[in-house]
């Protein structure tokens, strides 16, 4: 959790704590004038993260799939539904991301919210299981 929440301090120094700068997807301009969106900042560093976390499960996971299973089962059903919905939840979280910033609407911010929310909620899943799996199995 702790190195989760590194990652997310260090990739917010260049966005949301300078608080400019917006990428404009419909005219291709980013405007370093214009005040950063903390909504669209946070989902990228999100996505960013959770890519990250996603991966250090799996991998550790499946190369200690059989001695995790034994210790811990919830471990192995955490990565297994990474692998199955994972690539899903950060698409569909980009796509949000990239209609909030074409038209900064109600509706668009409101798919964007749960889109970071259920990629925020399967992070914190998969981060916890990473820890517990760390723990328990070799790191390769």
């Amino acid at each position: 959790m702790i190195v989760v929440m590194a990652l997310t301090i260090a990739g917010c120094n260049s966005g949301c704590l300078a608080g400019k700068g917006q990428y404009n997807p419909s005219t291709g301009v980013y405007n370093t004038n214009e005040m950063a969106d903390v909504l669209v900042v946070t989902a990228q560093n999100t996505r960013k993260i959770a890519l990250d976390v996603f991966d250090g499960l799996m991998t550790i996971e499946a190369h200690n799939e059989e001695t995790l299973k034994a210790l811990s089962p919830g471990i192995h059903k955490a990565a297994e539904e990474v692998r199955r919905n994972g690539p899903k939840w950060l698409d569909e979280l980009s796509a949000a991301i990239a209609d909030y910033q074409k038209e900064r609407s109600a509706t668009n911010g409101d798919k964007l919210k749960a889109a970071l929310k259920l990629v925020d909620d399967a992070l914190l899943s998969a981060s916890k299981h990473l820890a517990e799996a760390t723990r328990k199995a070799k790191v390769p």
